[in-house]
């Protein structure tokens, strides 16, 4: 997964936004978000993948995501009968990465966020 993608992060945003958060809750929060820019879009909600890149259960990653959806930190989509996970900030960095460049040019074009 070679991606050319860049996001800024802002500590204090991150830091606001994971504020509360018990140590698994935050190692899965983190690597979802990860996955989602790294998969340049939503990212299939497949607790047992997701549970074996954080190295932990999948009963474990079911019961984070619930809580990080219910959280309001993380969101759920269906789409075409699969569904999706993802966290909104980093749909709107790579929709501003992917559609804006210097100067107000298209970045990538043709290039489209995978769903």
């Amino acid at each position: 997964m070679a991606s050319k993608l860049f996001y800024k992060l802002a500590p204090n945003d991150y830091l606001k936004g994971v504020r509360g958060l018990k140590p698994d809750e935050l190692g899965i929060y983190t690597i979802v978000v990860m996955l989602v820019y790294a998969s340049e879009g939503y990212l299939l909600d497949d607790p047992a993948k997701i549970a074996q890149r954080c190295r932990t259960n999948k009963r474990t990653v079911e019961r984070c995501l619930d809580t990080l959806v219910a959280a309001g930190r993380l969101e759920r989509k269906t789409v075409d009968g699969r569904d999706f996970i993802f966290d909104e900030r980093a749909i709107f960095e790579m929709d501003s990465f992917f559609s804006k460049g210097k100067g107000g040019r298209t970045v990538f074009k043709g290039k489209k966020r995978k769903v």
